[in-house]
């Protein structure tokens, strides 16, 4: 049936089918708890899987329930004819010292790995998730080079790098979490990237400003990006990204030395505002947010003035 459009539906129809089966009235014995229970209309949040297609990745807080969930997810795989391929299947622990093991119903290990590719972006930092995206998009551009050296206007030039090598360089950076160290990187990157692709030599003497012209940096392209995505899952309560976008773990104990950067860290930078609580207010007036981010207002001090009935 490959190529059918029907079979995609069908297959998820029967997935969504396992995963309820599976883990649907367990959820508080099986996933991971991101907003604890507060009273009888506030209730806790408990996030087991996250599914596009037939990429499944399941979300455990401890390795004993890991074990359960992926037995549960296998044995009502089973019952309709599907299995789960252990070749394929891989494991990733946060803050685990202990030797862990995974193992199938046919009793096979579950590769443990320090990296997961999902959905095409690297899981474990923003800095190899960009490196690897890096290294992509020189291949892209090499593979141009006649063009990049040919008479044709700028604009065409520009207009062709953006839909052939930027859109691979900063594909998944909606969720990136950039420091002032990453941010040089990649802004580096960029400019590298233009000079290629304009045909300069980095023997030429040329201001930045001459360079881009009309041209924003890759971190205001990200930055933006971000707001989008961010304001768009706030504004979606119904969905599991609501939740996570401004989460925060409120288990365990961090560890001594100057905290790292996080994606709420970048939120309050692009909008100019200290506390995340007005960052929120900020997001859920799609309005107010939408001329933020069109504005091009990224990254100053905003003060704002929130008026209640």
């Amino acid at each position: 049936m490959q190529g059918d459009t029907l079979a995609p539906f069908l297959f998820i129809i029967v997935l969504d089918y396992i995963m309820r089966q599976a883990i649907d009235g367990k959820e508080a014995e099986l996933g991971l708890e991101i907003i604890p229970r507060r009273s009888r209309r506030m209730l806790s949040v408990i996030l087991t899987d996250l599914s596009f297609a037939d990429d499944v990745a399941l979300i455990s807080e401890e390795i004993e329930q890991a074990q359960k969930l992926l037995t549960a997810v296998e044995k009502e795989a089973a019952n309709v004819g599907l299995h789960v391929n252990a070749k394929k299947t891989e494991l990733m622990a946060y803050n685990q010292n202990s030797k862990i093991k995974l193992k199938t119903l046919c009793g096979q290990n579950v590769n443990k790995v320090e990296n997961f590719k999902y959905l095409g972006s690297w899981m474990m930092s923003s800095e190899k998730d960009f490196e690897i995206r890096k290294a992509l998009a020189w291949s892209a551009c090499h593979k141009l080079k006649k063009i990049w050296k040919s008479n044709i206007r700028r604009d065409l030039k520009v207009s062709l790098f953006k839909s052939t090598v930027e859109s691979v360089l900063i594909y998944g950076c909606q969720t990136w979490t950039i420091n002032k160290a990453l941010e040089k990187i990649m802004n580096g990157c960029y400019t590298r990237m233009l000079r290629m692709i304009l045909n300069i030599s980095w023997k030429q003497k040329l201001t930045n400003k001459l360079l881009y012209q009309d041209l924003p940096k890759l971190t205001e392209i990200v930055r933006v990006r971000r707001l989008k995505i961010a304001g768009h899952c706030i504004r979606h309560p119904e969905e599991i990204a609501h939740h996570l976008i401004l989460w925060e773990p409120t288990k365990g104990k961090r560890n001594r030395g100057r905290r790292a950067v996080n994606f709420m860290d970048n939120l309050k930078e692009d909008t100019g505002l200290e506390d995340i609580k007005e960052v929120k207010i900020l997001m859920e007036n799609r309005v107010e947010w939408q001329k933020l981010v069109k504005s091009g207002r990224v990254g100053t001090r905003l003060k704002l003035i929130y008026i209640y009935e």
